[in-house]
This record gives C-alpha cells, sequence and structure tokens, in this order.
C-alpha cells in the first residue's frame, strides 16, 4: 500500500490540527479549573453568608427578647437576664441597657457609674430599625474589642469584628453590603469589590482563577462579594499555569502522532479503495474478445480501473487491498451491476454476445454468490453471463461445485481463468464443468521466443480439446502471435492486436465500426 509519507503538505496539516488541539486543550484546562475554583468560591460565599445569618438571626431573637422585658432599671434581676441571654448566645460579646443616647449598664461592666452618654451617628440603619455602629473600641473583661454595635429600642449587642473578619481568610478579597433599595451600602471588608463586574467566559479561560462570586442571604439585605486575593495567587497560579501548559504540549504531541498516522491512512490507497467502494467510484471499461478465425468481437471482459483526483491505482494494487477488507462481494455486485446497465444502452448487441466478469474464488463459497440468479432482473444481461474464476483450492469444497452448477443451470456459464500459472488440478476442472479455459498473457509473451513456458500452451490446448472446453488467449499484441495460437486451435483472442480496453463510449464507437464491417463482408 502506497503512502505519502513524504509529502510535506501531510505534516502541515498535522501540525496545525495539533496545534489547535494543544491550544484547545490549555483552554479547556484553565477554563475547568477556573470554573472549579469559582464553585468552590461559591461554596465558601454560602457558608460565610450562613454563618452571618445565623448572626443575625441571633442578634434579632436576643433584641426582640430584651426589647419585651418589663423589669427595673439596671436591677440584679434585670443584669441576670442579660447575663443569661449573654451566656446562651454563640456570637454575642456584651449586651447594654440604653436610654435615649446614655447606657446605665452592661453585662460586662454592670452598672456604670456614672452612666455613659454618646451620640454617634450609626453607620448603617436598616429598614426595620436596627442601628449599627462598626469599629467602636470597647473593653470587656479587660480585653480590648474592635467591635460591631448593633442597637435596637433600649438595647444594644456587642459582636467582635475580628471574629467575623476570620470567617473569610486572607486567600480572599472580599466585602459584606447592605442593600437597601436600590442603594448598596459598604458594611465590611475591602470596598468596591461587590460592584465588580460578573465573570464572562474568558474570565474562566484567562488561566488565573481570579473571578468575582457574589451571594445574598435569603432575605437579600446582606450580600457578600468575594475573589481570591492576587498577592495570595502568585505562586499557585505560576504551578497551575505550567502544568497546564505541560499537559496541552503532551496532548498536542499526542495528536501530532494520531493526526500523522490518521492523514498518512486518509492518504493511502487503502483508503482511496475502500472510499471508492463505499461509494461504488470505480469504473469499467471493456475489453473485445475476438473469434481468431473470423476476427468477429464475440464480447468483452468487463475490466475494473480506478482514478481520481489524485491520479489512478492499477488493479495489482487495489485488488489485493479489496481482499484484506473484506469487500470482494460488494465489489463484484456493483461492478457487474453497472456492466450490465452500461451495456445495456447498446441496442444492437446480439443474444449470444458475453459479458465476462472475474469473481473471486473466495466469494463462491458464500451463499451471496447465488443472488446472481435469486435477485430476479437484478443481473439479467441481454447476452451471455460468464464469469471467470481462478483455480484454487477454495473450489475443490462441494458447496462450492454446488453453487457453479446452480449458476450454470440459471444460463450463466463458466470460464477457468489464469489456466496453468498457479493451482491446476484437471480432476478439479472436470467437476467444474466449465465452458472455456483462459490462457495467462505471461504464456503468450513468451511464444516468439520458444521459451520452455510459451511450449506449455500446446499443452493446455490438448488439455482443452480432450475436455472440450473453448480456449481464450490473452495479452495477444500482434499479428505473429495472433496466427500461432489460431493454428494451434485456440478458438477466441483478446488483447492490444485487437483492441486497447475501452471506456462506454469507446465501446460504443468500436462495436458501430464492427457492426459496420461485418454488415460489409455479408455483402461481399
Amino acid at each position: 500500500m502506497k503512502t505519502n509519507t513524504g509529502n510535506p503538505l501531510l505534516y502541515l496539516k498535522a501540525f496545525i490540527l495539533s496545534f489547535v488541539i494543544a491550544m484547545l486543550s490549555y483552554f479547556s484546562i484553565q477554563g475547568a479549573v477556573g470554573y472549579y475554583l469559582w464553585k468552590e468560591q461559591n461554596k465558601d460565599a454560602i457558608r460565610v453568608l450562613e454563618t452571618v445569618s445565623n448572626v443575625h438571626k441571633e442578634v434579632v431573637e436576643v433584641l426582640t427578647t430584651l426589647n419585651h422585658l418589663q423589669l427595673r432599671t439596671c436591677s440584679d434581676e434585670h443584669n441576670l437576664m442579660m447575663r443569661k441571654l449573654l451566656f446562651t448566645s454563640d456570637y454575642i460579646k456584651d449586651i447594654g441597657y440604653l436610654e435615649d443616647n446614655t447606657l446605665f449598664c452592661t453585662t460586662g461592666k454592670g452598672k456604670l457609674s456614672p452612666p455613659f452618654v454618646g451620640g454617634a451617628t450609626p453607620h448603617l440603619v436598616t429598614e426595620e430599625g436596627f442601628k449599627f455602629w462598626r469599629h467602636v473600641k470597647l473593653i470587656i473583661l479587660d480585653n480590648t474589642y474592635d467591635s460591631l454595635v448593633i442597637r435596637k429600642g433600649n438595647y444594644n449587642i456587642v459582636l467582635d469584628e475580628k471574629s467575623l473578619n476570620e470567617l473569610i481568610d486572607d486567600s480572599f478579597l472580599w466585602e459584606l453590603v447592605y442593600l437597601k433599595k436600590s442603594d448598596v451600602i459598604h458594611f465590611g471588608g475591602h470596598e468596591g469589590i461587590f460592584s465588580l463586574p460578573e465573570p464572562t467566559l474568558w474570565n474562566f479561560l484567562d488561566g488565573e482563577g481570579n473571578n468575582l462570586v457574589k451571594q445574598c442571604d435569603i432575605r437579600r439585605a446582606f450580600c457578600l462579594g468575594m475573589k481570591l486575593n492576587p498577592n495570595k495567587l502568585d505562586s499557585d497560579t505560576a504551578v497551575l499555569r505550567v502544568f497546564t501548559i505541560a499537559t496541552s504540549l503532551l496532548i498536542g504531541l499526542f495528536a501530532y502522532m494520531f493526526s500523522v498516522r490518521w492523514l498518512k491512512y486518509l492518504f493511502s490507497d487503502r483508503y482511496r479503495i475502500r472510499k471508492a467502494i463505499n461509494s461504488n467510484s470505480f469504473h469499467c471499461v471493456y475489453q473485445p474478445i475476438v473469434d481468431l478465425r473470423t476476427q468477429k468481437t464475440i464480447g468483452v471482459e468487463m475490466l475494473t480501473r480506478y482514478s481520481d483526483r489524485r491520479g489512478s491505482i492499477e488493479p495489482n494494487e487495489f485488488i489485493p487491498i479489496i481482499v484484506q477488507t473484506g469487500q470482494t462481494w460488494q465489489f463484484t455486485q456493483n461492478m457487474m451491476k453497472k456492466a450490465i446497465s452500461e451495456l445495456h444502452r447498446i441496442d444492437n448487441l446480439p443474444a449470444e454476445f458475453k459479458l465476462n466478469v472475474n469473481i473471486f474464488s473466495s466469494d463462491i463459497n458464500k451463499k451471496s454468490i447465488l443472488e446472481l440468479v435469486n435477485e430476479e432482473g437484478t443481473y439479467d444481461f441481454r447476452g451471455v453471463l460468464v464469469l471467470e474464476v481462478t483455480e484454487s483450492e477454495e473450489l475443490e469444497d462441494s458447496s462450492a461445485l454446488h453453487k457453479l452448477r446452480v449458476l450454470r443451470d440459471k444460463g450463466m456459464q463458466i470460464a477457468i481463468d489464469d489456466f496453468g500459472t498457479g493451482y491446476s488440478n484437471l480432476h478439479q476442472l472436470r467437476k467444474m464443468n466449465a465452458h472455456s479455459l483462459k490462457i495467462d498473457r505471461s504464456f503468450i509473451q513468451e511464444m516468439e521466443d520458444a521459451s520452455i513456458r510459451s511450449s506449455l500452451i500446446e499443452h493446455i490446448v490438448a488439455i482443452a480439446k480432450q475436455e472440450n472446453l473453448l480456449l481464450v488467449a490473452e495479452g495477444i499484441e500482434n499479428s505473429i502471435q495472433h496466427r500461432i495460437l489460431r493454428e494451434m486451435g485456440v478458438e477466441y483472442g483478446q488483447g492490444w492486436a485487437f483492441s486497447k480496453e475501452l471506456s462506454l463510449v469507446e465501446f460504443e464507437e468500436f462495436w458501430c465500426q464492427e457492426m459496420e464491417r461485418q454488415s460489409n463482408l455479408i455483402d461481399v
């Protein structure tokens, strides 16, 4: 099988294809990793917001409970109730009681003397009436805290801002905002993060893994925006990029190796032949078979040829490939149907006109060979259909001989092709009950040199006469060969001495000239 292994275009195509695959792999890996990191950030954001929601819920419940108490201000009973609520809470650090802007007592200090008078403007007032003060420095039980103070009614609650900030590690930049109608109010973290645009497809493909995540709590009051901290990403990003590039190059290398192999196959004769069979692209040519005595054309042998934009493929190249791929019967069917259809276009072919078609010996053992007689009308030829079979051990099988007998009984003739060149068996010849023997061209070509090989022709003629078989000599190239064969008693011949292989159009013209010549002979 020939392939264009030296074709630089093949390697260029393979390189381009592998480069595209490598780039697609690179961006696919980048995109997959980027999307994975984004999903993980989403999980972190949801976790943080769940904690924020729990803190908010606890604050609301405690403040609501306290504002419904009817106890004497800063009494022991009052302080005890506030301390109980502080003890059972998870996030609250201190609770205080106020009237207007004056703080009278706290769970940490007890009753204040004198009371503390404040009046700072809150950073945030929610629609529910909660007031928030951020970054308030407080001393609670001798510890200083950066505190978040939340007030509603006569009570405030103190939360540790540091503990809240630690809900998100320093791998992220984040911002907590409060949504008040159409306003976005900064509440904590790095201001401006939440206002960054949502990630696009390219953000996932660029390999930075630095895509913004936005999540809001179930009430859509507090929202969180977070992204990976670029200062923490440098080393991880470098490792990821090296891994991605190395993996993509490896994929590209395998893609190149596979592409070269695949393109070599696409450029090979094997692929061209399989494609030709499946698309029925082989074409028929016809070589006239001539009566050596009268030089009258009595039939043709249908031969198969193939050519495409890349050139032609010789039969000795495509026949072995057809055999190897197990497509012999499909090939034979296609060509027989095509030849019968083409010759039916010629109106004046006589009833005794022979169409010789080569049959693979291996197909005779298959049941499908009987389709030649079982498919009514498909293989009906106006003349005589002659099946040329090469002798082989496969024809020794009784089943194969039975199928040949069925075909012969249906009006087809059997010709033994290339007799004497390979497996020859006189006993088998008799069992096949053929109509004719074809003498291979290799014997004819050595006739003029009187070689030992050419001397076998006389023995072949003797066998044919003994078995009452007609003889057809192949490859007759000149008048000397024609004369010698005729004198030996060979009835028919084909070759360039009479005509080259003809396309259908050429054969139609040849047949018209033949009919005209025969008509002139009759007139004479």
